[in-house]
């Protein structure tokens, strides 16, 4: 039990792995600082200066929220407790720290220690704290985003024996990305959306400071800063549109702005978060992605004396995606990351003449992993640092690739200076919700509702024919595994134990015996299928190309896939019982689902908006393709049909997540079912009786820039 009012006395508090900082207004677990919003630490603090006397609900709202401050409290108090729990990876069903009274309210049950270790100030006096306007409206648009506490205190330590623990550099609200550290590594400079996360603009903080300073203004988004070489001025890319971009360049310390160069970015190249844009050491080119006739990005250089743009690589590889480009510091090697498709990339390096043209083929670097991206020059040698998902790797010519920083540091982006790099720390999780709707499924009937949340992502929910349960994807074992629930959520169990490295799109069949699915082993992605009631897991494919969202024919005897051949997708269909896979139409598609009781098959375009149909099992000249609508965007699986029309994820033209929508196939026209979250993950899913709509989206965990010492 907690000790009365000692908490209330001291500064600083322990209990368990917890160290509770009231005049730092911190929460802090093995030295990392855990992102704990004002709301839920103040009723943290309220609970253990209360313990262990129970804190009813009426008494939080006052201290908290006071009298005059017209929010839903009620909503607002149980998702501050849910995140309470979830920071302290504490259980509802058997706590360990806060425990619900029933009909009376909540109590601190955890030992409590108070230290003596904090300063001696005086403490300002306890005031209300109520929600800002933005974080309301972010909250009823966002469908109250949680932090887990796995995101956060599950803080990668780097190997060979170099313990030091991670080191915020800043911790503001909403995501900060796209660090780039100045040439004398003494402050970085990264996009943000500011205190009122409207806009993302460029900002400047010296290593260790506070307050950074904003350098740009503009109402578009603002991202991947990059220093000159002799730290006067910084490159960055604005959008400013769904398919545009300028490249842009302003004074260090801000001051006019220059455009360089109008580029095109497509919206959905967005899933790559890594910096689109470098110097060469000299100063002379800059090298940035653009997009090709094709749709597919490419890298080129840019001259800052003549102003003349040129390829890097003057055949670009088919359908392939270039991005990430750095110069090593003698400007003699530019490495870049060459993706197939957003789960498929190879880390290169190219030799670069001093005219800055190619010399011979790009070198893949060796052993680099499945997805390596973000690569970075150390300015303290000529080593290269890079990611692989969330793992930090080092490659030296001559030496093999090694990993230097690791684990689940859920890290994005990097910037290396002096042996100390800069990342993006994202929670990266995910929860599945759902939203009741009214008969006939064409409105929300109230507000979302948590249905599936653990540490790690959770995802991709997919209701049973019966509407008795959700299959889903979990990464909550650390690899992909499928699992079950109760489709009101509970009984949570698994059903594959494949070790996935990814797995994706369960499809019930039509009879709910089987879930098909595609994963990777960590090889190509193929299809396999499961049997519900034994879990035992079949492959059915084994072509070269990487195949994945599997959807069933209405008898159970087929299934659609995408095949992933590099930068494109095409259809094909294959027996259910295995065998050989074959085109389903020609020209290009993916992520193709059959229309139950119409003869019609719906699919996407990568890189495109759209949702297209054709006729299945037609000659061709009646098999024509027509697009039903076009604000979807994949690749979020974000399709669902019924025999009257597709519930679907409608987005904005900048590739944003606006609404669950539905399509008629009688009307050709859509309407808006309910608000969807702009960080919306894989799945959408509606239970067969239409009543509830199944997603999942990005927890409120934001993203911040962490530092981290590799000598």
């Amino acid at each position: 039990m907690a000790r009365g009012t000692l908490a209330g006395s001291e500064g600083v508090v322990r209990f368990a792995d917890f160290k509770l900082d009231r005049v730092r207004r911190t929460l802090s677990s093995h030295n990392v600082r855990l992102k704990l919003q004002p709301q839920p630490l103040r009723i943290l603090e309220l609970l253990i200066d209360k313990a262990p006397a129970t804190v009813s609900r009426e008494e939080v709202r006052r201290e908290v929220w006071g009298d005059d401050v017209n929010i839903d409290v009620e909503q607002n108090l149980n998702y501050c407790i849910r995140q309470i729990r979830l920071a302290l990876g504490d259980d509802p069903a058997t706590p360990r720290f806060v425990e619900t009274v029933p009909r009376q309210g909540y109590r601190f049950i955890g030992a409590v220690i108070g230290e003596a270790e904090a300063p001696a100030v005086q403490l300002p006096p306890r005031r209300s704290f109520g929600f800002p306007k933005w974080w309301l409206a972010g909250a009823a648009i966002f469908a109250t985003g949680l932090l887990l506490i796995a995101a956060m205190r599950w803080a990668a330590r780097p190997k060979g024996g170099n313990d030091s623990p991670l080191v915020y550099v800043t911790t503001y609200p909403g995501d900060e990305t796209d660090p780039s550290f100045s040439p004398g590594g003494n402050q970085v400079a990264f996009s943000w959306g500011g205190k009122n996360n409207d806009n993302r603009d460029i900002y400047v903080l010296p290593i260790g400071g506070q307050n950074p300073l904003r350098l740009t203004q503009d109402p578009a988004d603002d991202d991947s800063p990059a220093w000159s070489p002799d730290g006067r001025s910084i490159a960055f890319i604005r959008r400013t549109g769904a398919q545009s971009a300028n490249i842009m360049l302003t004074p260090a310390l801000g001051g006019p702005e220059r455009l360089l160069r109008t580029i095109r970015l497509a919206a959905s190249f967005t899933f790559i978060e890594q910096r689109k844009i470098a110097w060469s050491p000299d100063g002379e080119w800059l090298v940035f992605t653009d997009q090709l006739s094709s749709g597919n990005h490419a890298l080129f250089l840019l001259s800052l004396k003549t102003g003349a743009v040129r390829p890097v690589f003057p055949r670009h590889p088919a359908w392939m995606e270039e991005t990430a480009p750095a110069f090593s510091r003698d400007g003699r090697w530019l490495a870049f990351a060459r993706f197939s498709n957003v789960s498929e990339s190879k880390l290169l390096i190219q030799r670069m003449s001093l005219g800055m043209g190619p010399e011979g083929e790009p070198i893949q670097v060796p052993d680099a992993g499945l997805i390596p991206h973000s690569p970075a020059w150390d300015t303290n040698g000529n080593r290269l640092l890079f990611l692989d998902r969330f793992t930090v790797k080092q490659f030296e010519m001559g030496r093999s690739t090694k990993e230097v920083y690791g684990g689940d540091a859920r890290l994005l982006g990097l910037s290396v200076s002096n042996s100390r790099l800069i990342a993006v720390r994202n929670p990266f999780d995910f929860y599945i919700h759902t939203i009741p709707l009214r008969p006939g499924g064409l409105s929300a009937a109230g507000p979302d509702a948590l249905l599936i949340h653990s540490a790690m992502i959770n995802e991709q929910p997919r209701f049973s024919p019966d509407g008795k349960q959700l299959a889903f994807v979990s990464h909550r074992t650390n690899n992909s595994e499928l699992w079950l629930a109760d489709a009101v959520g509970g009984n949570e169990k698994r059903l594959t134990d494949l070790d996935a490295h990814i797995m994706g799109f369960p499809r019930w069949s039509p009879d709910g015996r089987h879930i098909a699915f595609h994963a990777r082993l960590p090889s190509i992605a193929q299809i396999f299928i499961v049997d519900v009631a034994g879990g035992v897991a079949r492959q059915i494919t084994t072509e070269a190309w990487s195949s994945g969202t599997p959807s069933w024919s209405d008898d159970g005897k087929t299934l659609y896939v995408s095949k992933m051949i590099p930068g494109r997708g095409l259809v094909y269909k294959v027996p259910a019982g295995g065998g050989k896979e074959e085109p389903a139409f020609e020209g290009e598609g993916a992520f193709p689902v059959p229309v139950p009781g119409r003869n019609l098959l719906l699919y996407a375009k990568i890189n495109k908006f759209g949702i297209f149909s054709r006729a299945l099992e037609q000659g061709s000249a009646s098999n024509v393709e027509e697009q039903l609508v076009d604000d979807y965007l994949p690749p979020n699986g974000g399709i669902y049909p019924f025999e009257d029309g597709i519930y679907y994820i409608g987005y904005t033209s900048a590739g944003i997540a606006r609404a669950f929508r539905f399509y008629s196939f009688a009307t050709k026209k859509s309407v808006d079912v309910a608000p969807a979250p702009a960080k919306i993950g894989l799945g959408l899913s509606i239970s067969p009786d239409r009543r509830r709509l199944a997603y999942c989206a990005q927890v409120e965990g934001n993203s911040d820039l962490i530092m981290v010492d590799l000598k």
